[in-house]
């Protein structure tokens, strides 16, 4: 197996850091990274000298050189998971992956945060809410086929096993379209994950009222087992010099409570 590439680097306005591995150990040095950002090739296209982003979204990133990627036209996203790795087409895997047991035996899993939900109003909205169950009876929407979809369904199921009004659920393609029916009155409150719910505040659009609703660990997975740890490592030194916390309040994503990041389960055994 070729020995994989890669950097870690932090947002635009802070000094990026690259580690790579030209031998057998991991060595660091700097790298201004200005190449991270260039388009992605479509699925299946490999780039000789093509860096890709893989955990931009919160502005830490791993790059890998060279690395086929799949555009998001090619409907290729969530759904690549474990079967990516079988031909070794990738080193890598970020879709905000779930901790579980069975991945955690076919790949190298590292948690980095927490995927939870957050209750939101339209801000002009007079209603008042403490807890999930304040829920019952009013008209709720959220993103289609996603786990606030999932959760909010067995709330409601739970509720109404103990005699409360269940939850009417709309749901929709995106969170535009929900805060859409929000402002326009059609749904009393709504949910979403911590991180945009914050946003979604930040702009005046939003009134959060609950957050840290089913907390699950989500988790960067890899092949190698090399490159898993070292990322592991990575993530403890952003931890150790603040970067971490900076980069989590920034984008009010859910920490971990660990100051010390690892490989959770065994890996692959073949």
């Amino acid at each position: 197996m070729r020995a994989p590439r890669c950097a870690i680097t932090l947002d635009s306005r802070v000094p990026r850091i690259r580690f790579s591995r030209p031998r057998a150990e991991w060595t660091w040095v700097e790298s201004s990274g200005r190449g991270l950002g260039a388009p992605l090739p479509p699925a299946g296209e490999v780039g000789a000298t093509r860096r890709v982003r893989v955990l931009s979204s919160w502005g830490f990133s791993i790059a890998e050189i060279p690395s086929p990627q799949p555009s998001r036209a090619s409907g290729e996203r969530e759904h690549l998971t474990a079967a990516a790795f079988e031909p070794g087409r990738f080193d890598a895997i970020n879709t905000g992956l779930f901790w579980t047991e069975e991945r955690s035996k076919m790949l190298y899993l590292v948690p980095y945060a927490q995927q939870a939900i957050s209750i939101y109003t339209d801000p002009a909205s007079s209603l008042k809410l403490e807890k999930f169950e304040d829920l019952a009876g009013r008209v709720v929407g959220m993103e289609s086929a996603t786990y606030t979809e999932r959760k909010a369904r067995e709330f409601s199921a739970a509720m109404e096993a103990k005699g409360l009004k269940p939850i009417e659920l709309r749901t929709f393609t995106t969170v535009t379209a929900t805060s859409a029916a929000l402002r326009a009155g059609q749904l009393e409150a709504a949910l979403n994950i911590n991180e945009t719910a914050n946003s979604l505040e930040q702009k005046g659009i939003a009134k959060i009222w609950v957050r840290d609703i089913a907390g699950t660990d989500i988790t960067f997975a890899f092949r190698d087992k090399l490159l898993a740890q070292a990322f592991a490592d990575a993530l403890t030194a952003a931890r150790a010099d603040g970067t971490y916390d900076k980069l989590f309040d920034k984008f009010g994503m859910t920490k971990l409570k660990t100051t010390t990041f690892a490989i959770r389960g065994d890996g692959p055994t073949n």
